[in-house]
């Protein structure tokens, strides 16, 4: 379980009541990922949500080229 005043921070959960923080908190996990791993790629379905607290993502859709 996620503290839930972790989402505090994000914009968008901070009008939840608390119970309601409570409640998504109880959903979620807190992973430490290293540098380079990929998330997911174009096209995968959308079955996760990221909250980034620390470090930097990059989002990037490959050209033509690749």
């Amino acid at each position: 379980m996620v503290d839930p005043e972790v989402l505090v921070e994000v914009p968008m959960f901070q009008t939840l009541p608390q119970s309601e923080r409570k409640r998504l908190a109880a959903m979620m996990r807190e992973e430490n990922l290293p540098a380079g791993r990929i998330l997911f790629e174009v096209g995968d379905p959308g079955s996760s949500m990221y909250i980034i607290r620390s470090g930097k993502i990059r989002i990037s859709i490959p050209g033509d080229s690749g």
